[in-house]
């Protein structure tokens, strides 16, 4: 396990009090967040935030925040792909070795030739990311009105079969779309680079944004099942706190850190063996419902 912090969750704090804030709380690695990043990088800001790594013996996890329209029209597949470059390019000297995109809510390719579209961009676009030596996770999204399931992303990355290219996990829209606890099988587990961890509570799923997310362990997800699934198949990528939540904003960032820290500490301990889990049994319940 490789826990992380996700810098989104301090989304009002610039990078180097972030940094130091994640250091401080125990976080090893940094899971960035492009638009933030974009813009310290286009103020100047990339020495700093090299000096300020290496200052508190950080580490670049991944890289999130980058949005694809992957089965857009062909104008639009130009512009995304001339980001993706854009976006390699600019963040090359951090030595990231994981971006983690979106692939875009809509499409506009027929939906006879909506995969297989996919598919072919995604493998140029591994062919780039190769290039820039690099991996990427296709992150899929509840909202999509075409890529909404674990499942689904699983079988596009799975007929790519590229290996610079794998899954992101986002537990958030796992929970709010289609995904069903029997997709983590072990050939999904498998193609996994990134698990964001994240919670909810009080908000129906139906009407939750990302900003209504909280702290993992605070709300209503199962997340024991899954971290339990994730260890009997051997996953050993990235585990991250994602959680853009506005009323985390105002506070101070060492406190921010601190309780994320502690929050994926509770939930996954770095020492915990598969045997300590006590697991609720989700395969019973959906037999059973």
């Amino acid at each position: 396990m490789n826990p992380c912090l996700s810098l989104v969750t301090m989304c009002e704090t610039d990078s180097l009090k972030a940094l130091e804030a994640s250091a401080r709380a125990g976080f090893g690695k940094v899971e960035f967040w492009w638009p933030r990043l974009k813009t310290e990088l286009q103020s100047g800001s990339l020495d700093q935030i090299l000096e300020s790594l290496q200052e508190h013996e950080l580490k670049p996890a991944s890289m999130a925040g980058l949005g694809l329209e992957l089965v857009g029209s062909d104008a639009l597949w130009r512009e995304s792909l001339a980001r993706a470059v854009d976006a390699f390019t600019a963040v090359a000297p951090l030595a990231i070795p994981l971006i983690i995109f979106t692939p875009g809510i809509s499409h506009d390719v027929p939906h006879e030739a909506l995969y297989s579209t996919a598919m072919e961009r995604l493998q140029a676009l591994a062919e780039i990311a190769e290039e820039f030596g690099i991996e990427l996770a296709l992150e899929f999204r509840s909202d999509s009105r075409w890529l909404s399931s674990l499942d689904t992303a699983a079988a596009i990355v799975s007929q790519v079969d590229h290996p610079r290219i794998g899954l992101c996990l986002d537990l958030f829209h796992y929970y709010l779309g289609p995904s069903k606890f029997e997709d983590l099988n072990a050939i999904v587990v498998g193609l996994l680079k990134s698990v964001q961890f994240s919670d909810l509570i009080g908000t129906p799923r139906e009407l939750a944004r990302d900003t209504d997310r909280i702290l993992p362990g605070e709300g209503d997800f199962e997340l024991s099942a899954i971290v339990g699934r994730l260890q009997k198949y051997n996953y050993s990528g990235i585990v991250s706190v994602e959680v853009p939540n506005p009323h985390l904003w105002p506070i101070a960032c060492d406190r921010v850190a601190d309780m994320a820290h502690q929050a994926i500490s509770r939930i996954w301990p770095e020492d915990q063996a598969m045997d300590d889990l006590e697991l609720p049994d989700l395969e019973q319940s959906n037999d059973n419902a």
